[in-house]
């Protein structure tokens, strides 16, 4: 029998002694077993926890939601330091490509091409940020954009 204004619980295990992870990394229960009991085994270094009301349950979920934008982050500089040496050494030979004699006004061309497409930061920034030619600070739907294929 729950307590009133509890709820069936949200099993997770909070990181105690796991290298593998930070202190207080979160791991949700894959299944609970049953009601108000959690017979999925406790990973090692880690302690089983439980919220059983919904405010208990909004704070679980605020930092599982920190925890992912941490992990993202901190994957999105793992990343940048790693490969921004490579994508610099690529990008000095393709410019020694163009300004070589060898090199073809054609391939001159498809280089500089290729080399305004792969900027990272602008074609996301275009993927994400392109409105068309509506204003940002309106929300229109326009159907005849819609290109149905039947």
């Amino acid at each position: 029998m729950r307590k009133p204004g509890c709820i069936e619980p949200v099993f997770y295990f909070v990181n105690a002694m796991d290298p593998a992870h930070p202190p207080g990394y979160i791991l949700l229960a894959p299944y609970t077993g049953g009601r108000d009991r959690c017979e999925c085994p406790t990973p090692a270094g880690y302690r089983l926890e439980y919220a059983d009301t919904l405010p208990a349950v909004d704070v679980l979920e605020r930092k599982l939601q920190q925890q992912e934008r941490d992990g993202a982050i901190a994957e999105g500089v793992r990343e940048s330091q790693t490969f921004a040496g490579i994508q610099s050494q690529i990008r000095d030979r393709i410019y020694e490509h163009i300004k070589s004699s060898a090199t073809d006004e054609y391939n001159r061309e498809f280089l500089r091409l290729w080399l305004q497409l792969s900027e990272r930061e602008s074609y996301l920034w275009a993927r994400h940020n392109d409105i068309g030619n509506r204003s940002a600070s309106s929300e229109e739907f326009n159907p005849d954009r819609i290109d149905v294929k039947i």
